[in-house]
């Protein structure tokens, strides 16, 4: 297959902190442009955030603070006008919402960028019509900052997008009002990426997944032995892909905007709880089972098919 690529915008070279760049105080600029994704999570129907702003920080430099406007909403099924505050769940699949479009920046290294959200402004709705009056906070002084760093290059755009995996980062806190979503957010690098899909059998998803199924995307070549839930444990999957029906009745599942590199992937019938706390090592440790774990490497423009039969 090719390079899926769904959302607006002419996408240049992004480079991460890893990356050369131009010295600061040359005065010299590029452009940022940063887009929104997400993994895809079952236990909710709709996860609504208000995003109100984009904040960097660049070395030597104060922070600069960026409104944004979602009106450009074509990447959001149903979505024409104003989708603030924007479903997480509906952007899927490669799906990704433009938050800020060729931001003119100083070129130089930045040290941290963040999302800016209204919590007041934003909600969750757990099942399909129902009232969105659920609260969702995001545990964290910072917010949704990241703190990997960029580059920006003179003369050229740095094209990043934030894939948001709600699965890993959606929790219910007993005794606690509303959920919590920790920033559980990988910067990706749209220069070079690649993707991993496929089918799932009939047999399997009537038989073993009758309650649904998931694929995880673990990184480098692990022993099956070695795969492990997601908890506060190593190795968590990178990402994780929910397998969906197709209008043709048969079963696949995608996991895009992956780094090149080789993957274990799994598929797993089993309900994976996710850890409120970031630092308990027993908390939500369950024992799933993985069914056919394979190894494959992904490389740059291709989505590479591995199935489950």
């Amino acid at each position: 297959m090719g390079r899926a690529r769904y959302y607006s915008g002419i996408l240049a070279t992004a480079l991460l902190s890893a990356c050369g760049g131009s010295g600061s105080g040359s005065g010299d600029t590029g452009t940022l442009t940063l887009g929104l994704t997400d993994a895809t999570v079952d236990s909710v129907e709709q996860v609504r955030l208000y995003v109100t702003g984009v904040t960097v920080k660049r070395d030597g430099g104060p922070p600069q603070s960026f409104p944004v406007s979602l009106t450009d909403c074509a990447a959001v099924p149903g979505e024409t006008d104003d989708c603030n505050p924007v479903d997480l769940l509906s952007l899927q699949d490669g799906l990704v919402l433009t938050v800020l479009a060729d931001q003119e920046l100083l070129a130089g290294r930045y040290q941290w960028l963040r999302l800016e959200v209204d919590e007041s402004e934003s909600y969750i709705v757990e099942e399909a019509g129902g009232v969105a009056d659920i609260a969702v906070r995001i545990p964290s002084e910072r917010g949704l900052q990241l703190s990997g760093g960029f580059v920006i290059l003179a003369d050229e755009t740095t094209e990043l997008v934030m894939d948001w995996d709600a699965r890993r980062g959606l929790t219910d806190p007993v005794g606690q009002d509303g959920y919590l979503l920790k920033p559980t957010i990988r910067v990706i690098d749209m220069a070079e990426y690649g993707a991993i899909g496929g089918s799932v059998s009939d047999a399997l998803m009537m038989n073993e997944c009758a309650e649904g199924g998931v694929v995880y995307v673990f990184e480098g070549e692990l022993l099956p032995a070695d795969l492990d839930d997601i908890d506060n444990n190593d190795p968590n999957p990178l990402v994780t892909a929910t397998v969906k029906q197709q209008e043709d009745g048969s079963y696949a599942y995608l996991a895009n905007f992956l780094p090149i590199g080789p993957y274990t992937v799994a598929l797993t019938c089993d309900v994976d709880d996710v850890p409120v706390s970031d630092t308990d090592l027993f908390e939500a440790n369950d024992d799933i089972a993985f069914i056919s774990p394979q190894v494959v490497t992904v490389v740059d423009g291709q989505t590479q098919e591995v199935g489950f039969q």
